[in-house]
């Protein structure tokens, strides 16, 4: 850790993947999953709305112009919001979607319930909560303060579950096996080598379509927009009060939105020993939905192998960092309609 700090690994593959705090080499963490046996599971869009909870179903969110709506007010900056259009009152709910799932889902198709698995049926086949008893320190004398125990809630994966997670440009250098210390706890880990290739199919997009989504799979740390908006994926310019970006010949516009409320993000600098700076996120499963005005969708392709990265003017600094956290990962997909 201290050559890594330092800028002193002798190794030469070794300091080209990983680098130094400063500059990171060119190790990129991908999109992230929880396999349960066979099957692997990631956090529902939120284009979609899931209730239920024995059997869930779900219904794609479907942009609809503000304009033909005059009795919609509000401060929406886009033209279309999206709408959830349902015969019957539902209760939505938290869900993960199955990897197949989640590719019909990108081809724009109707999900069938089959895919999908409900928050209770998560604590059935993924993990359980497990609550842990505390009690704080006197900095001062290292001993237990009096009055101040507390619990926490963590989650035990179950036997048969596993983090999955996409690591790029790592060469041949990463460890496919062992014990490694993991999470905040420190707690052992066993690692294995899964399948090589992208974790997840990515939609191809062609050179006729008009219109696609994009789907974070992993949160966005994105540069503030035209107004200082931190919501925006990188890129976005306003013209004519209208929000777009070019990239390789293809321009398009930012018709609609999902994004909930912003997290905050930090973490602690292991090689640097304190804390990273705290940054506002676009939570995973945001989505954006986007009309080509010029131009073909193929360049988006550069999605599935750089992340949003590849609309930034400039990746230096601190966003080398986050880089290679894995921030920034998404999903180009079509735009549902039904």
């Amino acid at each position: 850790m201290t050559d890594f700090l330092n800028g002193s690994i002798n190794d030469t593959k070794v300091k080209k993947v990983l680098g130094t705090p400063a500059s990171p080499g060119t190790f990129r963490l991908g999109a992230m999953g929880i396999a349960a046996g066979d099957e692997l599971f990631f956090p529902a869009p939120k284009d979609l709305s899931v209730s239920g909870d024995t059997k869930p179903t779900c219904i794609p969110l479907s942009p609809v112009s503000i304009a033909k709506h005059k009795g919609m007010g509000s401060c929406y900056p886009l033209p279309m919001v999206p709408v959830l259009k349902t015969a019957q009152p539902t209760k939505e709910q938290t869900a993960w979607i199955s990897a197949a799932g989640l590719q019909q889902h990108l081809a724009g198709k109707v999900i069938d319930c089959k895919y999908l698995m409900s928050q209770e049926a998560v604590r059935n086949r993924l993990w359980d909560q497990d609550p842990r008893l505390g009690i704080a320190i006197d900095p001062q004398i290292r001993s237990a303060e009096k009055g101040k125990i507390y619990t926490t809630d963590a989650v035990v994966l179950h036997k048969n579950a596993a983090f999955i997670v996409e690591v790029n440009d790592a060469e041949d250098i990463l460890p496919i096996d062992g014990l490694i210390r993991f999470g905040g706890d420190g707690r052992g880990a066993v690692i294995f080598q899964g399948k090589d290739g992208p974790l997840l199919p990515s939609f191809t997009p062609s050179s006729n379509m008009k219109r696609f989504r994009i789907v974070l799979s992993t949160p966005g740390i994105f540069p503030e927009g035209p107004d200082g908006e931190a919501w925006l994926p990188p890129g976005i310019v306003k013209e004519n009060e209208a929000l777009v970006f070019e990239y390789k010949g293809l321009k398009a516009r930012l018709i609609a939105a999902t994004v909930p409320r912003l997290q905050t993000v930090s973490g602690w600098d292991i090689a640097e020993q304190k804390p990273k700076n705290a940054v506002r996120a676009v939570p995973a499963g945001s989505v954006y939905w986007f009309e080509i005005l010029k131009g073909s969708a193929e360049p988006l392709a550069d999605i599935q192998s750089q992340g949003l990265w590849a609309f930034f003017k400039s990746i230096d600094g601190q966003w080398l960092q986050r880089r290679a956290e894995g921030y920034n990962n998404a999903w180009v997909g079509l735009w549902y309609e039904k």
